[in-house]
């Protein structure tokens, strides 16, 4: 993503993708049920090839709607949309987000109050 290519890739059709649930079976035990959904296919070149990528899923865009792609020059199949939706918008990042939350939760209820830091005690006095 820091090194990569940049260029615009542009909607020149829509696919039905199919998919299946990212984690085990069924509530029966069955093996996990096939979903469908519709995904936009995006065209850009790179150097001579022409590199189709699917789209985020979930997300409408419009027929010739031209969005920013990042890709390897060496191996122009590893591309990826730098935008919220293609990056965070996966089921896999439910729980890193819950953990941070998770943690940001713990590190704070234990972090001692900033009027407790401030607190000074009484200078002792060396009178015997």
């Amino acid at each position: 993503m820091l090194f990569g290519t940049r260029t615009l890739a542009e909607v020149v059709s829509y696919k039905i993708a199919h998919s299946k649930l990212p984690i085990g079976g069924s509530i029966i035990g069955g093996p996990p049920p096939d979903y469908t959904h519709k995904c936009a296919v995006f065209q850009f070149r790179a150097g001579k090839a022409v590199i189709r990528m699917n789209g985020p899923q979930w997300i409408n865009y419009d027929l010739g709607e031209k969005r920013k792609v990042i890709y390897d020059a060496k191996n122009p199949l590893k591309c990826i949309m730098p935008n919220i939706p293609y990056l965070y918008g996966f089921r896999r990042c439910i729980l890193p987000i819950l953990l941070l939350l998770v943690w940001i939760a713990i590190f704070t209820s234990f972090k001692p109050p900033k009027s407790y830091i401030k607190l000074k005690l009484p200078e002792k006095s060396n009178h015997v």
